[in-house]
């Protein structure tokens, strides 16, 4: 690689070829770890050894996750009103969802009140 004669210039031009080497660099950590982690999902190399290569090249591990949509369906019985457009939105706002598993992020609850017909005493 050559540099212009120009001090300022020169380190211009150093600052950029560092940079592009930074950058090349990144890209290729990344390739690496991609191709690990392929490797692994091929079947290849067990979690822990993949980890392990992982952490010795000082990149993050990998964790595996899974991603759904679970439907849930809550009987419920609302008092106090004798309206069933409030007695709905009162379920909705009552229901709260939460995870006690540290391996279970909820990061999305959508809320709906389907069909609310009036109780029969029993059921108060």
């Amino acid at each position: 690689m050559t540099f212009p004669e120009h001090p300022a210039a020169r380190i211009k031009a150093v600052e950029d070829a560092l940079e592009q080497a930074r950058r090349d660099h990144d890209a290729f950590r990344d390739t690496v770890r991609d191709r690990i982690i392929q490797a692994h999902r091929n079947g290849d190399i067990c979690l822990d050894g993949m980890n392990d290569g992982l952490r010795d090249l000082g990149l993050p591990e990998y964790v595996a996750g899974w991603k759904g949509t679970v439907t849930l369906t809550v009987e419920v019985c609302v008092t106090g009103t004798n309206c069933d457009d409030t007695a709905r939105q009162w379920a909705k706002d009552a229901l709260e969802l939460s995870s006690q598993d540290d391996d279970v992020r909820i990061d999305h609850v959508d809320r709906y009140a389907e069909e609310f017909t009036e109780a029969d005493e029993e059921d108060v």
